[in-house]
């Protein structure tokens, strides 16, 4: 089974975004016709993890698409971190996205987000983007050197440019930590996709689209073209994602 492990589903409030929305009937259509299982879905900038969840957890289970939840984590409202803890058990994953928190990822009032994650074996999604005073991809490997016992997902593989890709990749080989890990949500070169999975191997990149902001076919496309064999393809494709997930949680 194809697993997405980057999809938000809602309502979009940035301005460059449209004010995009779906729900998850759209999520169903468009990840079927994309060949896609299940996906790990998170809110959008909206932070409606309890309109979510509540929509996940009413299905019938005879939906085509199988989702997991994903929160969207914002230390600057005291009632987000206990929402979190007392839904534990239905949570999948955390994802923090310093551009929108205008909150670097090392910041200190992350900590316990961190160390959460690691209590529930959760992986932690980070947003890696281009404005490096704030989301660069170094505070991401700064992240995963300081919780070695957390699974923290790069997303957009560092940067979303290839020139932050390479230097991602670069600082993740040799003595880089292991428990990093690159997502491909939004990369549609397919050579700096590969170039990452020559360098570091297969099972340290996942696959993501950034739905319902792109299209999932369009990002399978890209990993099909990386010419992986059948294992590769399929770790890429979701067991690398399926394995980082809390038992409980899994696919």
């Amino acid at each position: 089974m194809i697993i997405d492990g980057h999809a938000h589903v809602g309502r979009w409030k940035e301005s460059t975004f449209s004010a995009r929305e779906t729900h998850l009937s759209d999520a169903d259509a468009d990840f079927a016709a994309s060949g896609v299982g299940g996906a790990l879905v998170m809110p959008t900038d909206e932070a409606d993890n309890a309109g979510l969840l509540a929509a996940i957890s009413s299905r019938s289970g005879n939906e085509p698409i199988n989702y997991r939840f994903c929160a969207w984590v914002d230390p600057r409202d005291e009632q987000n971190q206990p929402w979190i803890e007392a839904n534990a058990s239905r949570i999948a994953a955390l994802k923090i996205h310093p551009s929108f928190l205008r909150m670097r990822p090392t910041d200190s009032a992350l900590k316990s987000t961190y160390e959460l994650a690691a209590k529930h074996s959760w992986p932690v999604l980070v947003h890696c983007g281009r404005w490096q005073e704030m989301s660069s991809w170094k505070f991401g490997v700064e992240v995963a050197q300081n919780h070695p016992q957390t699974n923290i997902i790069m997303c957009h593989m560092g940067g979303d440019s290839t020139d932050l890709i390479e230097a991602t990749v670069d600082a993740l080989c040799g003595s880089g930590p292991t428990n990093a890990y690159l997502g491909t949500e939004s990369i549609r070169q397919y050579w700096i996709v590969r170039h990452a999975v020559d360098r570091l191997g297969a099972s340290r990149i996942i696959f993501g689209s950034d739905y319902n902001l792109n299209y999932p076919a369009a990002f399978v496309a890209v990993v099909d073209a990386l010419g992986l064999n059948s294992d590769d393809r399929s770790a890429v494709l979701g067991s690398n994602l399926n394995g980082l997930l809390p038992e409980s949680n899994r696919f």
